[in-house]
């Protein structure tokens, strides 16, 4: 029984881990506005990218990057609930920290702590495990870039998961027993 915890709950592990989304932007290349459902993520015509040096706007990976292009707190959105790990910051300090706030509907359900940017891309993780469907940009985030926007599926397996996987290991449990 001990082997089929640890199984159940590798499995588990797994699932999370082979839904979680990394948007790094190394796929576009020049520079636009990002379109509604590029990575999984509704821009709401609120970014752009670029993908040419330019100092202290320095890309997480590759040469892309996004930024805001709307001021009033930027926001973009998922068409379902995501949990929302969080994403890489670079740009000027002198402006002050760049911090997000991860909406579910109306409801304000968590909000990151600030950074104070600088030329070497730093993450800013959200600290927050449960669902979002909105991310709102906070502080003074048009004079920063960001990269490696991440999210996973769903924040927690739901019981429409949990249970054939339970189902199925239970089913193991007892041919073993036979």
């Amino acid at each position: 029984m001990k082997k089929i915890s640890i199984a159940f709950i590798s499995l588990i592990a797994t699932s999370a881990m082979a839904n979680t989304t990394v948007v790094n932007f190394d796929d576009l290349s020049g520079a636009g506005t990002l379109a509604n459902g590029y990575g999984g993520i509704n821009w709401n015509s609120n970014f752009s990218y670029y993908d040419y040096a330019q100092f202290p706007y320095t890309p997480a990976s590759g040469l892309e990057r996004a930024y805001a292009i709307n001021y009033g707190n930027p926001t973009f959105s998922f068409a379902t609930p995501v949990a929302f790990d969080g994403m890489d910051f670079a740009g000027y300090d002198i402006f002050g920290p760049v911090a997000y706030e991860m909406y579910l509907g109306a409801s304000l359900v968590a909000t990151s702590g600030p950074l104070l940017e600088s030329s070497t891309p730093t993450w800013l993780g959200s600290g927050y495990s449960g669902q979002v469907d909105s991310v709102k940009l906070i502080g003074n985030p048009f004079y920063s870039v960001m990269d490696n926007v991440t999210y996973r599926g769903s924040a927690v397996p739901g019981p429409a998961a949990v249970l054939p996987m339970l189902g199925g290991l239970i089913a193991i449990a007892r041919k073993r027993r036979k």
